[in-house]
């Protein structure tokens, strides 16, 4: 037990220092939220900025519309995991009662234990994100002169990885001559604020006869970061020798990165001085850089489109309170119950901390492909309403918070049967950083303002004990 207790303090200070000091991208607007997260060549208007700026252009000639924060904000949430259930999460950590109705630890059988092996197979991954846009506004002159957008958007994220190994240490002990590696496990979060400029029109001057019309668009991006943490390396592992001895090895770095308006107080900072954080709706920035988002789409007619973008490339440099923690650790503790070995461990694995001029990290640089349908049109007015289906390729080029190497899949339809019925939306993504979702939405069309409202984890509501995630899309635009 003593041997277990020490290995879990091992790990805890290994993984603390990412968080020691803190106290695929674009925002998700809920009409394609409630498309399964389908954008490529269905976002319009406002909603096309930061998925594909060639959209901007389709809409009527001298078109304004913009988002604030009234009616409603355009908020996009989400918080969960990707590997268990609130059901299997109640059932090995939550415990049970005893006879005199105190809540007591689970004994786990070995059928449990494969379970819960099965369960944390590959790691997993915790996350939490938020999104909201302050202000966005896009006009378009004419086919000629081409459509205008200007945006200012907020990213907030947060993901970690739990190292697959953790549990099978925990569960069958330390074994004699068996090597735990927690190498898979990671920290990084940030906050984001870019303030983009798009521009996008016709391409009428392009000699040829596929496409009825073939449009062009490209947003500039200026980018604030407010906050950054990330872990660089995590090299851990642990072995217990012939002789009962523990072998600790680690070699951790860590960078983090903050605003001014935060007042951190790094521990190694003895000349610093704890104040509380100041709210500003214009924080300082800890970061800044540049983005560019570039896209085509192509109407073949007015029943098949296609598009293509490249968001967010670029990159952010951190220079305010920018800090490196790193340490190295390979030490052999003879006896766990000596407190001075077990101190001397605690201030190897803790690590040094520092100040560093700056560092720099990639912007979520991600490539997006999509195609879509006009079911109405195709079947000339033999459909009820208006029918679009659409698919979505998604892939994401690094492992920035919020986007992924993982390529996602995502296949929705807006259907609209009568004038007085709202548009329904559903649609399913498979891959990337969530796996799987069904989305559903609903979307409210009142002339000068539209409402929309959507879930990319609706399928959670009818079984909510197998939930993984909650999350949610609203939005309102002005439109004249």
């Amino acid at each position: 037990m003593k041997k277990i207790l020490f290995i879990i303090i091992f790990i805890y200070f290994s993984l603390r220092i990412i968080f020691a000091q803190t106290g695929s991208i674009g925002i998700s607007d809920a009409r394609s939220v409630g498309l399964g997260k389908t954008y490529t060549t269905t976002s319009r208007g406002v909603f096309s900025i930061g998925y594909n700026p060639a959209n901007l252009i389709f809409s009527e000639d001298n078109h304004l519309e913009f988002t604030t924060l009234l009616p409603l904000p355009n908020i996009y949430g989400s918080a969960g995991t990707n590997f268990i259930t609130i059901k299997d999460y109640n059932y090995f950590f939550g415990g049970v009662k005893d006879e005199n109705g105190n809540t007591v630890g689970r004994y786990l059988t070995s059928d449990d234990k494969n379970r819960l092996f099965s369960i944390f197979e590959g790691g997993g991954s915790f996350v939490s994100d938020f999104s909201t846009s302050i202000l966005t506004i896009t006009y378009k002159a004419n086919e000629t002169v081409g459509a205008f957008g200007f945006g200012i958007r907020d990213f907030v994220a947060v993901q970690t990885t739990f190292p697959e190994q953790l549990i099978q240490l925990i569960l069958n002990g330390n074994s004699i001559g068996r090597v735990y590696n927690f190498n898979d496990a990671k920290g990084k979060g940030w906050w984001l604020r870019d303030f983009s400029l798009t521009y996008s029109r016709n391409l009428p001057e392009l000699n040829q006869n596929i496409f009825e019309k073939l449009s062009f668009g490209i947003s500039l991006k200026y980018v604030q970061g407010f906050f950054y943490a990330a872990t660089d390396k995590i090299e851990t592992s642990l072995e217990t020798g012939d002789y009962n001895q523990i072998k600790a090895n680690g070699n951790v770095q860590v960078y983090t990165a903050f605003s001014d308006n935060f007042h951190v107080k790094y521990d190694f900072d003895s000349t610093a001085v704890k104040q509380d954080a100041s709210f500003s709706l214009f924080p300082s920035p800890a970061g800044n850089g540049f983005g560019l988002d570039i896209g085509i789409s192509a109407q073949l007619d007015d029943v098949w489109a296609f598009g293509l973008a490249v968001t967010d490339v670029g990159s952010i440099n951190w220079t305010k309170n920018v800090a490196r923690y790193s340490s190295y650790t390979a030490i052999v503790l003879r006896d766990i119950t000596d407190e001075h070995e077990i101190d001397s461990l605690k201030d190897e694995i803790k690590g040094k901390g520092e100040y560093i001029g700056q560092i720099s990290t990639s912007l979520p640089t991600a490539l997006r492909f999509g195609v879509s349908f006009q079911l109405d049109k195709f079947m000339q007015g033999k459909f009820p309403g208006t029918m679009l289906i659409a698919f979505d390729y998604n892939q994401g080029f690094n492992d920035q918070p919020l986007n992924s190497t993982k390529p996602r899949f995502s296949v929705g339809a807006e259907w609209k049967p009568m004038d007085w019925i709202p548009f329904i939306r559903t649609g399913f993504s498979f891959g990337g950083l969530d796996y799987f979702g069904w989305a559903f939405g609903i979307g409210i069309n009142a002339g000068l303002l539209e409402f929309n409202f959507a879930s990319p984890d609706f399928h959670y509501l009818f079984m909510a004990n197998h939930a993984k995630r909650i999350s949610l899309a609203i939005d309102s635009k002005w439109k004249f």
